[in-house]
């Protein structure tokens, strides 16, 4: 049991959310998820994609979760902060800084 602490973040959903079948996990198992995509989240509006696995064969169990939610609605997901990814799809720049090991080298 982690004693990780919890990110947790409140949007609308944007599309309708998806019951599938996704690797999941270190051994990249094939598990059900659900799939939803929130919009109007945080303070800067961002959208974000969250994921949701589900036990092994448990893909009904998904889907009757998927069919309980509807565009519009807002929702609270939490994800633990390891599990927490960040996509920039556009940046406007892009600069390199050195790394410790050249710093030192350069001392």
């Amino acid at each position: 049991m982690t004693l990780e602490g919890l990110f947790e973040i409140t949007g609308t959903l944007a599309e309708r959310p998806r019951a599938q079948m996704q690797p999941v996990g270190p051994g990249g198992d094939a598990r059900p998820v659900l799939q939803m995509v929130l919009h109007d989240c945080g303070p800067f509006g961002m959208h974000v994609t969250a994921t949701q696995p589900f036990p092994a064969g448990a893909i009904a169990q998904a889907h009757a979760r998927a069919a309980q939610l509807q565009v519009g609605m807002q929702v609270r997901v939490q994800a633990t902060w390891s599990r927490l990814h960040l996509h920039m799809p556009e940046v406007q720049h892009v600069f390199t800084t050195p790394s410790p090991t050249q710093e030192q080298a350069n001392a």
